[in-house]
Parts: C-alpha cells; sequence; structure tokens
C-alpha cells in the first residue's frame, strides 16, 4: 500500500522499544538464581491477510511491516480515533521479536515462535507457546489447524519434530503423555473425557495441577494427532458476526516429555495454549449464553492482562492475580516466570479492527518486559548413582589386585628356587659337621692308645687318621668348590636376575596403572577410600621389599621401601604415627633377617676354625 496514501512513514512517534538484548542467556549465578537461564518472554506478532469483502481494500489496512529487510522486527499500526477507524492520527511504531506478515507461511510462524521451546523441552525445561488476539485474527489456525503440509499448525509441527527427535536417539528412554482441557465458562473440562470432574489443586513440590483429567501415553505421531482431533472435536464454538467458527472457551494442550539416561531423568513440559479472542459484544453482535461467554472471555483475559503487567513491572512483593481467575491460576506454571515463553499475537489488518490490534499489540508489547527464569526440571537417583560409581571403583580395584597376584606370583617362584639352594647349602654343611665330629672321635681314639703305650698301634693310628683327615680335607674343599660355582647354580642365579628385572619392569607398570585408576576415580569415590587404597598399595610395596631383602637382593628392595614412604607421606603426611609404627616394624623384620643371616655365617666360620684346630 501506499504509505503517503495511508499515513504511515517515519514521521510517527515512536514508543520506547522494549529493553535490548532481554533475550540472550545470562550466565549462571548472575541473577541469584542457582544456575537458572534468565532471559524474558518472546513476542511473534502475526498478521493474517484479508479474508473478507467487509475488510475494504489493500488500501484500507491499519498495519504496515518495516520495509526493510533487516526491520522485518517493526510494524506500523493505526492507532484509533474517536470513531475508532484510526483516520488521521500518526501511526504508531511497535518492535517485536519477529513481525509475520500477511503473506508469511506457518512454517515461518513454528521457526520463529515455538521450535527453540520444543528444543528446551526436550532438555527438560518448561516451555509455554500461547496465542493472544481478538477473535477471527487466526489463532486456532495459527496453533491447532490439523491440515497437513504447509498449512499445519504449531501443534502438529511441534508433535513432528519432538518424535522424530525420540526416534533418532536411542541413548535415552522417552515417555510422552498428553493431556487436553478447556475453560469455559471459568470451568475447567476435560476435552478428553468430557464426564471427568477437573479440579485444580496446588502443593508446594508440584505447583498447581489438575485432578480428574486424563493422560493419554503417546509414542507416535499418529497418537498426539489423535488426542489433538478428539479434544477440538469437544470444544465449545460458535457462530458471531465476527467469526464463523469462534471458540468460546481457552484450550491448554499440555505434553509431558519424561527423558531418562542412566541415574538422571529430564521431565520436559510443553504448553500448547489457544485462547479465546477477546470482543466487543457491540460489534461481534451475542445475545444470550454468547454474551455470558463474552464476559467470562473478555474477564479471564483482563485478568491475565493484570498479571502480564505485574510480572512486567517486577516489583518486589507485588504478585500476579493469579487466583483471580481458573486460566491464570492453570498457566501459572507456564507464564509465572519459570518457563521458556513465547506469545504469538494474531492481529487483523483491517482498519475496522483498528481498536483491538492496537490493544493486543500493546499487550504484547508489555510481555516483553517479563523476565522469567526457566530451570531443568530433573531428578536423579542417588542410590543407583552411588551403585555405578562403587561398581566402577571395584573394576578398577579388581584389575589392580590381578596385577598385585601376578608380581606376588613371580616373586614367589624365585623365592622357591632360593629355599631350595638354602636347603642343599643346609645339607652340605651337615655333612661337614659329621665329618667334624668323626674326626673329633678319632682325636679321642688316638689318645687313648697314646696312653696306653702302644708305640706301633699309636703310629698306624696316626696315619691311619692322617689319612681320613686328607681326604675329609679334599672333600670339603670338593663341596665347598661345587658350592660356590656350579653350571647348576649359574642358570639358577641368571634365571633370577632375568625374573628380577621382569618384576621390577612389571611393578613399574602397577604403579603407573595405579596411578591412572586414582586419577579416574577422583571425582566419583570419596577421600576415605582413596586413603585407604593408597595406604594398602603403600603397605604392598613394603611386603615386596621384604621379600627382596629375604632374596638377598636389597638393592631391588631399597627403591620399593622409597615409593611405599613416599606414599605414606603424600597420604597421611609426613611424622604421622601410622608412618612411625610402619618404619619400625620394616626395620625389625630386616634387622631379624641380618641376624639369621649373621648366625648362619658364624656358625659355619667356627666350625671351619675348630676342624683347623683338631688338625
Amino acid at each position: 500500500m501506499s504509505s503517503a496514501k495511508a499515513g504511515f512513514g517515519p514521521r510517527a512517534a515512536s514508543p520506547a522499544k522494549p529493553k535490548a538484548g532481554g533475550a540472550a542467556k545470562k550466565k549462571k549465578g548472575e541473577d541469584g538464581t542457582d544456575g537458572a537461564e534468565v532471559e524474558r518472554v518472546n513476542v511473534v506478532v502475526r498478521i493474517r491477510p484479508q479474508l473478507y469483502s467487509s475488510e475494504g481494500a489493500a488500501d484500507n489496512m491499519s498495519l504496515q511491516v518495516g520495509g526493510a529487510a533487516s526491520a522485518r522486527d517493526m510494524v506500523w499500526a493505526l492507532p484509533p480515533d474517536d470513531e475508532g477507524s484510526g483516520r488521521g492520527k500518526l501511526p504508531r511504531q511497535f518492535v517485536f521479536d519477529r513481525v509475520v506478515p500477511p503473506e508469511g507461511m506457518q512454517e515461518d510462524v513454528y521457526t520463529s515462535a515455538a521450535q527453540k521451546i520444543v528444543g528446551s523441552v526436550l532438555e527438560g525445561f518448561t516451555g509455554c507457546v500461547m496465542c493472544y488476539g481478538q477473535t477471527g485474527a487466526g489463532k486456532t489456525y495459527t496453533l491447532a489447524n490439523e491440515s497437513a503440509g504447509p498449512n499445519a499448525g504449531v501443534m502438529l509441527r511441534a508433535f513432528t519434530e519432538i518424535f522424530e527427535h525420540i526416534a533418532q536417539d536411542a541413548s535415552q528412554e522417552y515417555e510422552v503423555s498428553m493431556s487436553y482441557v478447556q475453560v469455559y465458562l471459568d470451568t475447567l473440562s476435560d476435552l478428553l473425557t468430557p464426564r471427568n470432574d477437573v479440579q485444580i489443586r496446588e502443593d508446594a513440590d508440584r505447583g498447581v495441577f489438575l485432578t480428574g483429567l486424563t493422560w493419554r501415553s503417546c509414542k507416535t505421531v499418529r497418537d498426539a494427532k489423535s488426542v489433538l482431533a478428539d479434544g477440538n472435536r469437544n470444544r465449545a464454538t460458535a457462530a458471531t458476526s465476527m467469526n464463523q467458527d469462534s471458540s468460546r472457551s481457552h484450550a491448554v494442550l499440555q505434553m509431558h516429555i519424561s527423558r531418562r539416561g542412566g541415574t538422571r531423568t529430564l521431565l520436559g513440559k510443553l504448553y500448547l495454549v489457544d485462547l479465546a479472542g477477546s470482543e466487543r459484544v457491540k460489534k461481534s453482535g451475542v445475545e444470550g449464553a454468547a454474551m455470558d461467554e463474552a464476559i467470562a472471555i473478555n474477564q479471564s483475559l483482563t485478568i491475565l492482562g493484570r498479571c502480564i503487567e505485574a510480572m512486567a513491572r517486577g516489583k518486589k512483593g507485588e504478585r500476579p492475580p493469579f487466583r483471580e481467575s481458573k486460566l491464570t491460576r492453570l498457566l501459572s506454571n507456564a507464564i509465572g516466570g519459570t518457563a521458556k515463553t513465547t506469545l504469538i499475537v494474531c492481529v487483523a489488518p483491517s482498519r475496522r479492527d483498528v481498536v483491538e490490534t492496537n490493544s493486543s499489540l500493546e499487550f504484547g508489547q508489555q510481555a516483553m518486559n517479563v523476565i522469567v527464569r526457566a530451570k531443568v526440571n530433573a531428578t536423579v537417583d542417588y542410590g543407583g548413582l552411588n551403585a555405578q560409581l562403587q561398581e566402577q571403583l571395584d573394576a578398577k580395584q579388581a584389575a589392580l589386585r590381578r596385577l598385585e597376584l601376578k608380581v606376588l606370583t613371580r616373586l614367589s617362584a624365585g623365592h622357591q628356587s632360593m629355599l631350595l639352594l638354602e636347603r642343599q647349602v643346609k645339607e652340605r654343611t651337615f655333612e661337614v659337621r659329621e665329618a667334624m665330629v668323626d674326626t673329633q672321635r678319632a682325636k679321642e681314639e688316638l689318645k687313648a692308645l697314646s696312653h696306653d703305650g702302644g708305640s706301633k698301634e699309636l703310629e698306624r693310628a696316626k696315619q691311619q687318621l692322617g689319612l681320613e683327615r686328607t681326604e675329609r680335607s679334599a672333600e670339603l674343599t670338593r663341596v665347598m668348590a661345587s658350592l660356590k660355582d656350579t653350571p647348576e647354580l649359574r642358570r639358577i642365579r641368571d634365571r633370577q636376575e632375568r625374573d628380577m628385572g621382569s618384576i621390577r619392569q612389571q611393578l613399574t607398570t602397577a604403579q603407573a596403572e595405579f596411578a591412572a585408576g586414582v586419577s579416574a576415580t577422583e571425582s566419583r569415590g570419596s577421600a576415605e577410600n582413596e586413603k585407604e587404597l593408597l595406604v594398602g598399595v603403600a603397605k604392598n610395596l613394603g611386603n615386596l621389599a621384604l621379600h627382596f631383602v629375604r632374596a638377598n637382593a636389597r638393592s631391588n628392595a631399597e627403591p620399593l621401601i622409597v615409593s611405599a614412604q613416599s606414599i605414606f607421606e603424600a597420604v597421611l603426611g609426613a611424622g604421622h604415627p601410622e608412618i612411625t609404627e610402619w618404619k619400625t616394624h620394616m626395620f625389625a623384620k630386616i634387622a631379624a633377617q641380618n641376624a639369621s643371616e649373621g648366625g648362619d655365617g658364624n656358625a659355619d666360620s667356627g666350625s671351619n676354625r675348630n676342624s683347623d684346630g683338631g688338625g
């Protein structure tokens, strides 16, 4: 239309724009909201095309969308005059999040108004999409049209997106349930089971909820469409002079989407609200029961406007009057500031509707100042979470125990070889001691012969004793030489050295795997369990060191003792009584081992001295 002819243009005074950047999310905790996403209500204006001949030609329109491509969120509206036609006054400028022009498609409305809300509901938020406007402005067509294809309404498109997402996400378990309720003459009724007695209730945990309402489980888009179709058949409608199929009740479609993954359950709640259209009784020409319906509709919409106005002011201590009507009390969970909300304002373009159009645009601009703080509706199965973390910790500890058992098995094999050698040495030592006893006995016999005075027998005895002594000494020399260096002993020593090297390497790997296990479970286990695990490992390292001491491999035992002491001091702190007790125990064991080895050596050397003295 012509700007000059219609009186539109930049000469018009513009009211203050809504707060810039109000829809942007703030960081967690900026407003003391404990992690809630802080934003404002999103408002989209939908201008329906001219449908009736009584609306006049194109130059009879009262609205104009901003001309520049970057100004599609701006709309100019003629203000009403005394006659309600808008003639002779400068147009008013309104700015919204999105303005869908008369030629806009249903897909444009869904993309700009509902798509983000549906995505948030799938993430566990509460979301609300509400259509507001005068009767005949296209609210029901925009929101609840059941036609397939490009004319499908917001509800059908939301159903499709939700169930497509569920089909693609096989890692989560989803449950979808739906209900459909209407507010007719300020009375609640179930559109799926009209005979039900629906009552509104409220408690601290659930907020406002309804009893006696039918909830249907939905597995597919077809199930959801069936709920919508059944409810629309039971909805109250009537013909007026402004709309041949006017909704005479407010309808609220609710979807609950439960999403379970592991021990956490998310409950997304979607409210799709088709408000009955406001109307002037003089203009709509209703009478009798239809007039009562119009009065109830206008009264509930007035209270809704007061609630929006109170929330937009945001004064501390001021409470919106949600309890003054069934509609506002039902929607208190959806529009009360804890849900992501989009308001679709539907307006008619002709000059005959200029009063209703300006009122609707003012309502939408007021709603843009409402701040919402949406939180995820999540529950956690703490018992299951604890069991899951304990199972992971047990798996890590089992792997560590298996590795420790493997190391000890290898050490045991080497220890058995050393015990066998020690047994052989003791057997040879016993034989030497027996030879020494025989020598002593021969000496005594020689002494006895010398007392008898038999020189010849004495000489023969001396010769015999010398021969026996020589033989015994030669045999002892051969035994000691065989014990010091034999091929079998060298093979055992070589094998033992290889086993010791392999054990040291596996021990280093075990320490690295243990450190990785501890790092992976730091965020899952308690501090006391970690301390007990580390103290146990330090004690195991001390026991391994004692094995090396008994095997006479002290060079291998020393780094193990140092590592065990480092772990004790890192976990318990330097100077802890338990560390002192452990050191005392270790030193006592090592001292006992040294004493045992020293005693055996002294016995052998004493025997040798006795043997030499006897000669």
